[in-house]
């Protein structure tokens, strides 16, 4: 169980609430940020504090939202991953998937949803 998770940044719109969560998709031994809701594949997301989350609890809602899975044992594993991981990291860090592995892990791109917000403004500032 875990209480982070992962919703949509948008860099180009910093200050847009966007009402999804993200979860890892596995494809072709990379991944992919997905949203559970919509579908829509994002480069970024940021850590959000949620109540008490399972891995079954975020396979469910993929399956509602009628995401096409390939492999249940291959996401559950990834699910698990996603969960665990996330936990190295604090609530508002903007994360991306960090695709010189073929493990799940992220790289943090930001601080914070300001540091990006100031990175889009100024380029050569990265917080």
């Amino acid at each position: 169980m875990s209480r982070k998770l992962l919703v949509p940044a948008d860099p180009t719109n910093p200050d847009k609430k966007i009402n999804d969560f993200l979860f890892p998709e596995p494809i072709d031994g990379t991944f992919k940020l997905k949203g559970i809701r919509k579908g829509k594949n994002w480069e970024l997301g940021m850590v959000v504090l949620t109540s008490e989350t399972s891995k079954e609890d975020i396979f469910k809602d993929i399956v509602v939202h009628k995401h096409k899975i390939s492999d249940v044992d291959n996401l559950m594993k990834t699910l698990g991953q996603y969960q665990s991981t996330l936990q190295n990291f604090k609530i508002g860090n903007i994360l991306k998937i960090d695709t010189g592995t073929s493990e799940l892990s992220f790289l943090l791109e930001y601080k914070s949803p300001g540091g990006m917000k100031r990175a889009m403004q100024s380029p050569k500032e990265n917080d």
